[in-house]
C-alpha cells in the first residue's frame, strides 16, 4: 500500500530525502521570517515603509540571479554539493539577524537567507520533470507545492505565539537561533539521502537572450502573464503586513493565524486541482490563478475586520490553485534540450523584472495613500489575468 501511495505521488527515497530537508529549512525559517516587515517597523516607525520596500526590493532582485545561478551551478557541483552549499548559506543571515539587533539587519541577512529556495529551484524542477511522465507531473509538483508550504502553515502559526510571549523584537531573534539548528539538520539529511550527480544540460544552453529566444511563442506570453499578476501583488506583497498592524490593528498571533490560514487553503487544493489538470484541463486553473492575484490587494485593503482580513487571506491562498499546472506547462514548453538552463532563465526574467514593483508601491504608499499601492497593483494584476486568457499552454498527455 505504501508503496503504491510513494508511486502515485512520485516518492524515492532521493526525493523524500529532499522534501525533508525542504520541511526543516522551511520550518525553521517559517516560524519568524514572515514577521520581519513588523520588526522593522518597531525597531524604525519613520523609515518603516522604505526600509520594508528595500528589504524586499533586495529579495526579489536576489531570486532573480539566484534562480539564474541555481540551474549553473547544479550542473558545476552535482546535486549533492549544490545543495549542501546552498543550504549552509542561510546560516550566516540568521546568525546576522540573531546577533545584530537593527531594522537594516534583515536587508543585509537577506543576501543569505534567499539561497536556499530559489537557488535549487532549476535543479528540483529538472528532477521532477526527468522522473515523470507528463501526465504525472502536475501531481508531482502538487506534492513539491504541498511539501514546500507544510512549515509556512505551521510555521507562522506558531510563532505568532512565539513572538507574542518573547515580544517582536525579541522574538525574531529567537527564531534565527531556531533557524540555524534547522538548517544544520536538514545539512545532515541531505548528506545522507541526496544523490552525487550533475544535471548534463545545465551548464550549457548559451546566453539569457538566446534561451528566451528559444522560448516558444505562448511560453513568452504566459511568463508576460505571470509578470504582469506577480507585479501587481509584488507591489503589496510585504507592505500589507505593515497595514493589517497598522490599521486593521491585527496581533501578533492573529497575524500568525491569517498566514496559516492562506497557506492551508492554497496546500488543499492542489492535490484535487493536480488530478483535474493532468486529464487535460490545466489552462482554467492557470488564468484563475493570475486573477486571484489580483483580486488579494483588494480585498485586503476593503477589511475593516478580522473576519474580512480572514477571507482576503483565504483568497490570497487560492491564488496558489493552478501553480502544479503552471510548473508542469513551463517544463513541458521549454526548450528540453537545456530544460535546467531555460527554467532557470524564466524564473531570472519573471523575478529581475518584478522586483522593483515593492519600490513603487511605497513610492505610492507615501505620496498618494496607503491604499494606492494595493488598488493600482490590483489593475496591473487584472491585465495579467486578461492576457492569461489568450495564452495556449502545454496540455498533459497520459502516454509521455
Amino acid at each position: 500500500m505504501f508503496r503504491g501511495l510513494a508511486s502515485f505521488l512520485g516518492l524515492n527515497r532521493h526525493t523524500a530525502g529532499l522534501m525533508v530537508a525542504i520541511v526543516l529549512i522551511g520550518m525553521g525559517q517559517d516560524l519568524w521570517v514572515r514577521f520581519v516587515p513588523e520588526y522593522i517597523r518597531q525597531l524604525d516607525v519613520g523609515r518603516a515603509v522604505l526600509i520594508v520596500a528595500t528589504y524586499q526590493f533586495v529579495e526579489d532582485f536576489l531570486e532573480s540571479l539566484y534562480y539564474l545561478w541555481g540551474g549553473r551551478l547544479a550542473g558545476l557541483l552535482g546535486a549533492r554539493r549544490g545543495m549542501l552549499l546552498f543550504s549552509a548559506m542561510p546560516i550566516v543571515g540568521y546568525s546576522l539577524i540573531a546577533l545584530w539587533e537593527s531594522a537594516y539587519a534583515p536587508v543585509v541577512a537577506v543576501l543569505f537567507i534567499s539561497s536556499w529556495a530559489n537557488f535549487s529551484l532549476p535543479a528540483t524542477f529538472s528532477l521532477i520533470s526527468s522522473s515523470l511522465k507528463s501526465g504525472k507531473r502536475t501531481m508531482g509538483f502538487g506534492v513539491q507545492s504541498i511539501i514546500k508550504r507544510l512549515p509556512k502553515i505551521v510555521g507562522p502559526l506558531l510563532g505568532g505565539y512565539f513572538l507574542a510571549y518573547f515580544s517582536i523584537r525579541k522574538g525574531v531573534r529567537a527564531g534565527a537561533c531556531i533557524a540555524i539548528a534547522m538548517a544544520l539538520a536538514s545539512i545532515l539529511v541531505q548528506k545522507r539521502f541526496l544523490p552525487e550527480r550533475k544535471d548534463e544540460d545545465s551548464a550549457g544552453g548559451g546566453s539569457i537572450l538566446s534561451v528566451l529566444a528559444a522560448f516558444p511563442r505562448e511560453l513568452r506570453r504566459l511568463m508576460l502573464s505571470e509578470v504582469l499578476a506577480r507585479f501587481g501583488l509584488g507591489m503589496v506583497r510585504t507592505l500589507l503586513v505593515v497595514y493589517v498592524c497598522q490599521f486593521i490593528r491585527l496581533r501578533e498571533h492573529e497575524l500568525g493565524w491569517m498566514f496559516s490560514l492562506q497557506m492551508l487553503a492554497a496546500v488543499l487544493t492542489y492535490i484535487p486541482v493536480s488530478a483535474v489538470a493532468d486529464r487535460g484541463h490545466r489552462k482554467p486553473f492557470i488564468s484563475m490563478t493570475f486573477l486571484l492575484f489580483a483580486l488579494f490587494p483588494l480585498a485586503i485593503v476593503f477589511s475593516t475586520s478580522l473576519w474580512m482580513v480572514a477571507i482576503a487571506f483565504a483568497i490570497g491562498g487560492l491564488r496558489e490553485i493552478g501553480e502544479p499546472s503552471r510548473k508542469a506547462a513551463i517544463v513541458e514548453m521549454v526548450p528540453q534540450h537545456i530544460r535546467t538552463r531555460a527554467t532557470g532563465v524564466y524564473w531570472f526574467t519573471r523575478q529581475i523584472t518584478v522586483a522593483p514593483a515593492p519600490l513603487l508601491g511605497a513610492l505610492l504608499w507615501k505620496l498618494v495613500a496607503p491604499e494606492a499601492p494595493f488598488v493600482v497593483g490590483a489593475g496591473i494584476g487584472l491585465c495579467g489575468a486578461f492576457l492569461s486568457l489568450r495564452a495556449k499552454v502545454a496540455e498533459a498527455s497520459p502516454r509521455r
